[in-house]
């Protein structure tokens, strides 16, 4: 389970859809759920069922306010480190894969509040090709 993953969560007749806001360091089964009318309730992890994304470079649903941390490594030996808001994480990384050929691997970070860790939630490689450098995602 992911910080800003869609989740359907059903507990004992109960049906409930929304977006995991919130993971407790504390109970690591445990998490903070806001639906779609606003209401949080904290939730079992086991029973969620989260909600894939489909025609996204991002294989997680990133949230606006949270700051995602980005290892970007290039075929000269070059890693660039940034950060980045939720917002605008996913279309910064494509304008990072169109406009640079030489790139092998991007991995997206998170630290969680509740435990202060860093956590990997993707790692994107790319297929460069010596001719011509063209970019293409060969793992999600």
């Amino acid at each position: 389970m992911y910080l800003g993953d869609k989740v359907v969560y059903e507990f004992v007749g109960e049906r409930v859809e929304g977006r995991i806001v919130r993971l407790f360091a504390s109970d690591n089964n445990a998490a903070l759920l806001v639906d779609e009318q606003g209401n949080e309730r904290k939730v079992v992890c086991e029973y969620c069922k989260r909600i894939p994304r489909t025609n996204s470079l991002l294989t997680f649903w990133p949230l606006s306010d949270v700051i995602y941390t980005v290892l970007i490594y290039a075929l000269d030996d070059r890693l660039n480190v940034y950060t980045f808001l939720g917002d605008e994480l996913e279309e910064t990384l494509q304008r990072f894969i169109k406009n640079d050929d030489e790139l092998l691997k991007i991995q997206i970070y998170v630290r969680e509040t509740a435990s202060s860790r860093n956590s990997l939630y993707q790692i994107i490689e790319l297929d460069c090709k010596d001719e011509g450098h063209d970019n293409r995602l060969i793992n999600l």
